[in-house]
C-alpha cells in the first residue's frame, strides 16, 4: 500500500468526524427544542447489549486516533471515557479532529510494515493493509452510523445528508 492509500483513510476519518459533529449538533438542537433531559440522548442505546451514546461517540474518537496512530507506529493520547455531557462529547471529537490532522505523508513513511495488534488478541496481528481494508473504516463507520441511528430512534429530525455532509457539485460539460 503506498502513502496516499493512509492519507485516504486520513481523509475518511476526517469526513466521518465532522459528520460526528453535525449529528452531535443536531442532537442538541433536538434536546433544547424539545425540552427533554440531555441523559435522554446520552443513555439512549439501540439494544440493551450495544454501547449507549455515550460510548458510540467515545469509540468512534478512539477509533479515529488508534487507527492513525498504529499506521504511524505511535501510540495515540489517551482519552479518559469520562464524558457525561454533550458539551464534553463535542470537546473530545473536536481534540481528535485536531489530532487526526496532525498526520501527514511522512507520518506513513513506514507504515506498510507495521503489524497492527490489539490487547485482546496479544499473539495475533493484521497486516497494515488488510486492518485499512478490513477493519479500520468499517469499525469507524459502524460506531457513527449506531450514534446517527440511536438520535433516529429517539427522534431526532436528522437524515442521510446530515450523515454525509456537503458534497460539492459541478456542472456537467
Amino acid at each position: 500500500m503506498q502513502n496516499n492509500q493512509y492519507l485516504n483513510l486520513q481523509n475518511v476519518i476526517i469526513g466521518g468526524l465532522k459528520s460526528t459533529q453535525r449529528i452531535l449538533d443536531k442532537a442538541d438542537s433536538f434536546i433544547k427544542e424539545e425540552k427533554i433531559t440531555e441523559n435522554d440522548i446520552l443513555n439512549a442505546s439501540i439494544a440493551p447489549d450495544m454501547y449507549n451514546f455515550i460510548k458510540q461517540i467515545q469509540v468512534v474518537s478512539d477509533s479515529a486516533k488508534s487507527a492513525m496512530a498504529k499506521l504511524a507506529g505511535v501510540v495515540a493520547p489517551s482519552m479518559p471515557d469520562t464524558e457525561t455531557t454533550m458539551a464534553e462529547l463535542h470537546s473530545r471529537i473536536e481534540k481528535t479532529l485536531e489530532y487526526v490532522k496532525t498526520f501527514n505523508e511522512e507520518s506513513f513513511k513506514d507504515a506498510d510494515n507495521v503489524q497492527i495488534k490489539f490487547a485482546w488478541m496479544p499473539t495475533k496481528y493484521i497486516k497494515s493493509e488488510d486492518f485499512v481494508n478490513d477493519f479500520a473504516i468499517q469499525n469507524y463507520m459502524f460506531h457513527i452510523t449506531i450514534a446517527y441511528a440511536i438520535l433516529r430512534m429517539k427522534g431526532v429530525n436528522i437524515g442521510k445528508m446530515d450523515f454525509i455532509g456537503n458534497v460539492d457539485m459541478h456542472d456537467v460539460k
